[in-house]
């Protein structure tokens, strides 16, 4: 599995490329994937799906990220779910570097910086 995030936000799994359900899914994707292997907290997930003005419950945060668990990995048992898991007071995405485009491309753009810095300038 890996999350497309440069462009339209996908998750491509082994049977293709799933977009969100709608825009308060795609912006609790987004803000996971900004901290893919650490916990986004419960507010920071609901401030990027409500707003700062939203009286949102928790319960209503959790039926979307159960929402998201079914896009990410339809196939895993509930509750077991290794790529989303619950924290305490949040949630993580884990997920290998190598999963999220935006975190390959600021790879190869280091490697990049890295191989022009040591090439010999004469």
């Amino acid at each position: 599995m890996r999350v497309r995030d440069l462009g339209p936000l996908l998750v491509e799994r082994a049977d293709g490329e799933h977009p969100c359900s709608g825009a308060k899914q795609a912006a609790i994707l987004a803000t996971l994937t900004m901290n893919v292997n650490r916990r986004a907290s419960n507010a920071d997930l609901i401030v990027a799906g409500w707003g700062y003005d939203a009286s949102v419950s928790t319960s209503t945060l959790e039926n979307h990220v159960w929402r998201l668990r079914q896009l990410l990995d339809p196939t895993r048992a509930r509750p077991a779910n290794s790529t989303l898991l619950n924290e305490s007071g949040g949630y993580r995405l884990v997920l290998a570097s190598d999963a999220v485009d935006s975190l390959v491309f600021e790879d190869l753009a280091k490697k990049s910086r890295e191989d022009s810095g040591s090439e010999d300038r004469t």
